[in-house]
């Protein structure tokens, strides 16, 4: 999905999705989120054994990455699609869902 940004016919400035959710954004969400034992095997390491291997760090910053940005692709596929609403910045989009009773406000 693609966010656009347009002046209307009175110089305004609107902002539009286009296109639709990327699926490798939702696959990738459901990888992470299905596998709880992957996370168990991160979140067993002691920390200062984690914080010396930079292989297991940096798995665990990819797989943050990626969880990161599903959610915000599916936040803001929801905002568009369901609320007709869309967001300036990634906190807003959270704003919106929780504004929409979608999700709680914590």
């Amino acid at each position: 999905m693609r966010i656009v940004q347009k002046q209307n016919n009175h110089g305004d400035k609107e902002r539009k999705a286009t296109g639709s959710l990327n699926p490798t954004e939702v696959g990738d969400f459901r990888r992470y989120g299905r596998n709880p034992c992957r996370q168990e095997k991160i979140r067993a390491v002691k920390k200062e054994a984690f914080l010396k291997d930079r292989d297991l760090e940096g798995i665990a910053c990819y797989r943050l990455l990626v969880s990161s940005q599903a959610a915000l692709g599916l936040c803001y596929h929801v905002s568009a699609k369901q609320l007709k609403k869309m967001p300036e910045d990634y906190a807003e989009c959270f704003a919106i869902l929780s504004d929409g009773r979608m999700i709680p406000k914590d």
